[in-house]
């Protein structure tokens, strides 16, 4: 479960945190972001010339993106581990996401019945032959992804939190 896609008043919620957050970032304390080069391309499309200063950082393979980058990722690592509470938010996602709760979708009928299934801690869902549509048995699953969603929620809502000076309590 994603509390920023369980429906309405949960989208509303994170809309208005979301735009006090933007708000909070117009105020004169400001960080020092690594340094971003520009390196203007033109191109002329229709008669119209454009400039992108930043076309450069599209080119993953180029050594100088990849240390730009991993300069931008320590910068806010930085910030967001300092934040007090982001680990108690990390395992509040991490218990909602572990827990047994199955589901299947995309359920097809070839001479046998195939369904996707979802089984938190698994990470992915993974394809199931089931014996009926009543009584699933559990299929072969593997991969990585769902540890990173959860890392990315604790990211989001511990930097929320922080901005907004809410403090987070767990029960």
């Amino acid at each position: 479960m994603c509390f920023v896609c369980n429906g309405p008043a949960s989208a509303v919620l994170f809309a208005a945190l979301a735009a006090s957050v933007m708000a909070a970032g117009c105020s004169n304390n400001r960080e020092t972001f690594p340094a971003t080069g520009k390196k203007p391309v033109v191109e002329e499309h229709f008669g119209t010339k454009t400039v992108d200063n930043y076309r450069w950082l599209d080119n993953l393979d180029d050594p100088a993106v990849r240390k730009w980058n991993d300069a931008q990722n320590a910068h806010t690592r930085g910030y967001l581990d300092k934040i007090p509470f982001r680990e108690q938010i990390y395992q509040r996602l991490k218990s909602i996401h572990d827990a047994e709760n199955a589901q299947y979708y995309g359920i097809t009928y070839k001479k046998k019945l195939f369904a996707m299934k979802s089984q938190p801690p698994k990470n992915q869902p993974f394809l199931v032959v089931l014996e009926s549509a009543v009584d699933p048995k559990a299929g072969h699953g593997h991969g990585t992804g769902l540890s990173d969603r959860i890392e990315q929620e604790a990211d989001v809502y511990a930097f929320l939190f922080a901005q907004l000076n809410v403090p987070y309590k767990t029960k």
